[in-house]
């Protein structure tokens, strides 16, 4: 072997070995918040990895709750065959659904699930299609993924007016072209780019160091080194009003003709609420009213008490409050349907 090929294997072996100690420290002495254990996908950009548990960690605000995605790559319980249960629901949302924050069996989701199965002595089974960061565009593609095996008698969006607005504005699965339409992207992935996708998400959930130096670099500068998927383009306020608008009754319109109920439930950004801010609120509203959609607002009269500290979600008791209006909207909105 010539002195080049061994100079670079040496070289090469060492850079292996400083990666595998400095990935050894940081995890051993270096406290880090845990990651969500999210793969790639080539329709949605992301969901959980189907069948996968871990903990969640924040540290400012002592969050540390163990947590486990179903085979769909959701977090909620295992989805049972159609044929078992009378009538189903899917909640379509975002991390606001799936809610790692708190343990689920205290989550909103699992608070509702079993006052409808008490209420309406009937098998009445409910699905949570969530994951943290999607938009209203995902939503609906998650929907059209898993509608054929779930078969859903009815859907509720619910839209967070914290982030939701500007999560629309990616072009990667939605947009609105020259003329104002709304138009989906066309999958045109190649091979090689999902792939590298695929791979640039294993490491990133997978390594402790990328994870440290990933968010060393974003917070040292304005620079994002996260999901392509996730990539936010910039709008005009107008735009992207107009783009929810559009994605919204577009929700209403594919859920419509496969038969099912629409509804939707608004959470509103716990800043916005303390400050008074709800002109966006009331937007989703009046969209809401103008094309016939049946909706809530699960969160007016909400205080800061219900939220944590620090994280924008809510906490136990927000859980347990949000469960009320949510159950009550289902039974009073959709109880007939729900009961034959």
């Amino acid at each position: 072997m010539s002195n080049f090929k061994k100079t670079s294997l040496l070289f090469l072996g060492s850079i292996l070995f400083s990666l595998a100690i400095a990935e050894i420290v940081i995890r051993l002495f270096v406290p880090q918040e845990t990651k969500r254990l999210a793969i790639y996908d080539e329709e949605l950009g992301w969901r959980g990895e189907p069948g996968g548990s871990g903990t969640y960690v924040r540290l400012k605000d002592s969050i540390e709750v163990p947590f486990h995605y179903n085979e769909l790559g959701f977090r909620d319980d295992e989805v049972q065959p159609r044929s078992a249960v009378k009538k189903r629901i899917v909640f379509l949302g975002d991390s606001f659904i799936e809610n790692l924050e708190v343990p689920f069996e205290k989550t909103f989701v699992a608070l509702v699930r079993d006052r409808l199965k008490h209420d309406l002595h009937s098998t009445v089974d409910l699905v949570a299609l969530s994951s943290q960061g999607y938009s209203t565009a995902q939503e609906l593609l998650a929907l059209k993924k898993f509608q054929s095996q779930l078969q859903p008698d009815v859907a509720i969006l619910f839209f967070y007016t914290g982030n939701d607005f500007e999560d629309n504005l990616r072009r990667e699965f939605a947009s609105l072209d020259s003329t104002g339409k709304l138009v989906f992207a066309e999958n045109r992935t190649s091979w090689f780019r999902r792939q590298l996708l695929s791979f640039k998400r294993w490491l990133y959930e997978s390594s402790f160091l990328v994870f440290y130096l990933k968010n060393v670099i974003e917070s040292a500068g304005a620079v994002n080194l996260g999901d392509e998927t996730k990539h936010v383009e910039g709008g005009s306020d107008e735009y992207k009003l107009e783009i929810t608008r559009q994605l919204i009754i577009e929700t209403k319109k594919y859920v419509e003709a496969q038969g099912m109920k629409f509804g939707l439930v608004l959470f509103t950004n716990k800043h916005q609420l303390r400050e008074r801010r709800l002109d966006l609120t009331d937007f989703v509203k009046d969209v809401c009213r103008t094309n016939g959609i049946s909706f809530v607002d699960a969160t007016e009269g909400f205080t800061p008490e219900l939220f944590f500290p620090i994280d924008e979600h809510f906490n136990v008791a927000g859980h347990a409050r949000v469960a009320d209006v949510v159950h009550g909207y289902l039974v009073n909105t959709f109880g007939d349907e729900l009961a034959e």
